[in-house]
């Protein structure tokens, strides 16, 4: 779709959730089908999805957030540990009452991808990595 129908379409919005701010952008799409959350990398932000969510619009709900720190998202805080930003996961998908879905995540978005999974199984229907570095990392 042209730039100016994705733009249309975009539903952005920021979300306050126990003193942290997600920025996130929704697409309506089939109500009766599970919705899609995307998850962006380091150093990136939800806009790293627009090409994709271009094609999508329509078809699934979808979500393409800012992790904290990231994009329109604003931390000040000093915990970037993978459990904080697993916890912001859950409560933004709490919050939108996003019981069920499909989770996409490239690079360190599938990093994070992962462990939400391990620890939330029932609210993942399917997960999707791409573009996500196997090598164990130090801390």
């Amino acid at each position: 779709l042209p730039q100016s129908i994705y733009k249309q379409n975009m539903q952005s919005s920021n979300l306050k959730q126990n003193l942290l701010n997600i920025a996130f952008e929704f697409f309506e799409g089939d109500k009766g089908k599970l919705p899609i959350l995307f998850i962006h990398g380091k150093g990136s932000s939800k806009d790293t999805w627009a090409p994709v969510l271009e094609k999508m619009i329509g078809t699934y709900p979808l979500y393409a957030i800012d992790l904290r720190g990231h994009g329109m998202s604003f931390y000040d805080g000093a915990d970037y540990s993978m459990e904080a930003v697993v916890d912001d996961i859950y409560r933004f998908t709490t919050n939108q009452k996003l019981d069920k879905f499909y989770l996409v995540g490239h690079s360190m978005g599938g990093r994070i991808s992962v462990p939400f999974t391990a620890k939330y199984p029932k609210k993942v229907e399917k997960l999707v990595i791409e573009d996500m570095d196997m090598n164990p990392r130090k801390v």
